[in-house]
């Protein structure tokens, strides 16, 4: 049985972070959450997800300097990111130095629009 893919969600609004770890789970990812920007970093170094899902404005660092800070690092240089977030997706790229490995979510977005980006991020095919 293949190993699940592992997810870390970094979001400081549980209202919207625990029911999608719950439904990135019924689909047979693994997936750990962190509320802030340092607590995602550290979390990240740790554990080496194979994907971050990241929102934009949170308490611990923004998400442009936990981008920044998980792109410099060599642990996560290369791990994708998907941004998750209220921000106009405009906005969110000018804020960030734009690089391979980085997708866009817009919220409010049910697993539906969640899970391709995913499945494309982590090349598992349709």
């Amino acid at each position: 049985m293949p190993v699940p893919r592992t997810i870390l969600l970094v979001d400081d609004d549980p209202s919207l972070a625990v029911p999608l770890k719950e439904g990135l789970e019924s689909r047979g990812y693994q997936v750990s959450m962190a509320g802030d920007g340092l607590q995602g970093i550290q979390d990240a170094c740790d554990a080496r997800p194979d994907l971050i899902i990241l929102d934009f404005h949170m308490p611990g660092g923004g998400g442009s300097a936990v981008y920044a800070c998980l792109r410099e690092l060599r642990p996560t240089a290369d791990t994708p990111i998907v941004f998750l977030t209220a921000v106009p997706i405009d906005e969110v790229k000018s804020s960030i130095p734009l690089g391979a490995n980085t997708y866009f979510i817009s919220k409010p977005a049910g697993l539906d629009a969640i899970v391709p980006v995913i499945r494309a991020a982590l090349q598992e095919g349709p």
